[in-house]
């Protein structure tokens, strides 16, 4: 769709949606009356809740910064922000956001280079930012010392008797704070402009008072990173035999060395609770390095969703995202691999829902792919029951003292009877057309379950 002037996009349902920013800014007005009378109903678990997750959102998605407006002076300006890609759960969560840190601080919306908007909930108020900083005592690594800084150079600055000693602490924190692009020059030039003196090397061992924090690891946490820089797909694997579906759970990080203990720390935090994961690198653009966490394979990922699932009303704008894993794990209660339909219904979910990391590979490609392994796996088979019908076509159906046939249905999809038999003498002593009555149980009883349980039953 081609950009209009004055529009831009929002997710709805995870579809993206043109809106244009007086809109969208009604849209946050009322959200903010929804927010406030949600957060009337909290107790204080929720509150408590709530803020683990936000730190954990703040971890991927926060900024604890600022700035120096003037090359040639020590003043420091600071910022916290968080933000998010504009959608209806986001909203949501950021007017919820400034309902609990008491409505003061601000909305700034802008686009990005896809047309999309992006909102952040931001302050430069130190008044404001001293009273945040406890709220976000749950981040780790720069996040955490970040915020030590801030407040650390508000003490500074209230000392009326600046001397040079103090303003270069002032400096040299801020300089840490300052996002790169920021920089108009770098540090020992700050120095220079503002106190026309060299930079004394030694001074920079006070940034090495700022220790990481050891506050302990929880699943809300690795959700709200999860929300922020995390995200959840279905590969597909082709076999050469067959598709295999496998769930992936992947947090991405900057790579820097507090990034790798924090990644590390996950990792032995998920390992006390038999969940496998590791760590990977990765090249993204030139001097970009980022570290991914991975969580793979049904078991452990079946493992740590269940863990996330206890925490489902906070899910937000990874809700529909989810929603693969959640029907990925009711087809993988049963033989999938067997079943044409049930592969073909669970492909359409994986790209209905985005949730497929790889989109070289279109939906067409990988159904073509199943509907040829199902055919040839038909044609290949060498024993023929009946009328052309092969043993290998005859899944969940079986022989019983040759008298009937008997449909067998996996136990995960708690179809009643468990066992349904097809006697020949039912159908006229026909053994072929008892065959055909049980195949028809089976097939209608299979798509009747992916209807009743949200699956699109392919055509």
């Amino acid at each position: 769709m081609t950009q209009k002037n004055g529009l831009g996009y929002i997710l709805i349902n995870n579809k993206k949606t043109l809106i244009s920013k007086s809109n969208l800014l009604k849209l946050i007005k009322i959200t903010k009356k929804k927010a406030i009378l949600s957060v009337k109903n909290w107790n204080a678990k929720d509150l408590k809740d709530f803020q683990i997750l936000v730190n954990g959102v703040f971890q991927a998605e926060g900024y604890a910064g600022g700035s120096f407006p003037f090359i040639s002076k020590y003043n420091f300006n600071p910022t916290i922000k968080i933000s998010q890609n504009a959608s209806i759960p986001s909203i949501y969560f950021l007017c919820l956001l400034w309902v609990v840190l008491g409505q003061n601080l601000s909305f700034n919306i802008f686009k990005t280079s896809k047309n999309i908007y992006h909102i952040s909930l931001f302050t430069r108020s130190w008044k404001i930012i001293l009273k945040l900083i406890p709220y976000f005592s749950f981040v780790y690594g720069n996040k955490y010392r970040g915020l030590i800084m801030l407040k650390n150079i508000y003490l500074l600055i209230l000392n009326r008797n600046l001397t040079n000693e103090t303003i270069t602490k002032i400096i040299i924190l801020g300089y840490n704070l300052v996002h790169l692009s920021m920089k108009r020059i770098n540090l020992k030039e700050k120095i220079k402009a503002v106190l026309n003196e060299e930079l004394d090397h030694k001074k920079l061992e006070i940034l090495n008072n700022y220790k990481e924090n050891n506050r302990p690891l929880s699943i809300l946490f690795l959700l709200g990173v999860i929300l922020g820089d995390g995200n959840f797909s279905i590969r597909i694997r082709d076999t050469g035999k067959g598709l295999w579906f496998i769930p992936k759970f992947r947090i991405a990080q900057k790579n820097t060395l507090n990034n790798q203990i924090l990644l590390d720390n996950m990792v032995n935090f998920l390992k006390a609770l038999s969940i496998k994961s590791y760590i990977t690198v990765r090249q993204k653009k030139e001097n970009n390095r980022l570290l991914y966490l991975n969580i793979e394979s049904i078991v452990h990922v079946k493992a740590f969703y269940i863990l996330l699932s206890e925490h489902s009303k906070w899910f937000f704008w990874k809700k529909l995202k989810f929603s693969p894993l959640d029907k990925y794990f009711l087809l993988s209660n049963v033989a999938s691999r067997h079943w044409t339909n049930g592969q073909l219904a669970l492909l359409w979910e994986i790209y209905s829902n985005n949730a497929f990391p790889n989109m070289k590979n279109n939906y067409e490609f990988w159904k073509n792919k199943i509907e040829i392994y199902f055919k040839n796996k038909f044609e290949q088979a060498t024993s023929t029951c009946s009328e052309g019908i092969t043993k290998e076509y005859l899944f969940y159906i079986s022989i019983s003292k040759d008298k009937s046939w008997v449909v067998t249905l996996p136990t995960g999809l708690n179809i009643k009877p468990k066992a349904k038999y097809f006697f020949f003498k039912t159908y006229e002593g026909s053994k072929e057309k008892a065959l055909r009555a049980a195949i028809e149980y089976r097939d209608n009883s299979l798509n009747n379950w992916l209807i009743n349980n949200g699956f699109k039953v392919p055509k």
